[in-house]
């Protein structure tokens, strides 16, 4: 069988999830904080906003940058995958996270919540 030869760069996924934010710094900060994100870099604008980032969670790459003022809000979410629900949720709190759904488990026999 011939081997699979993926078009993306060496420690990336296929497709890659981009967050478009208000405040990537802080988004950074908090992703690293809240989930052992592992910040692979930053590249800011001549007006100080960042414009390209990079933070490794896990096996996967989210890409980020600071919304430009004529763009609408984008709401984005990240499902993260961790081995400790009440652990990680605990985590993320901590780190600054705001309830949005309470931490339950649903009906797929699967733990979790949503912090902001």
């Amino acid at each position: 069988m011939p081997e699979q030869i993926s078009p993306a760069p060496e420690g990336y996924s296929t497709v890659a999830p981009w967050v478009v934010t208000d405040d990537t710094g802080a988004f950074l900060d908090f992703v690293t904080q809240a989930f052992g994100g592992e910040e692979l870099g930053r590249v800011a604008t001549e007006e100080g906003l960042i414009g390209h980032a990079e933070i490794r969670v896990g096996d996967t790459v989210v890409l980020a940058f600071d919304r430009h003022a004529d763009w609408p809000t984008m709401p984005s979410l990240l499902r993260v995958w961790v081995a400790d629900a009440d652990e990680a949720f605990s985590q993320a709190v901590a780190a600054g996270g705001h309830v949005v759904t309470s931490l339950a488990d649903d009906a797929f026999g699967q733990r979790g919540g949503r912090v902001k």
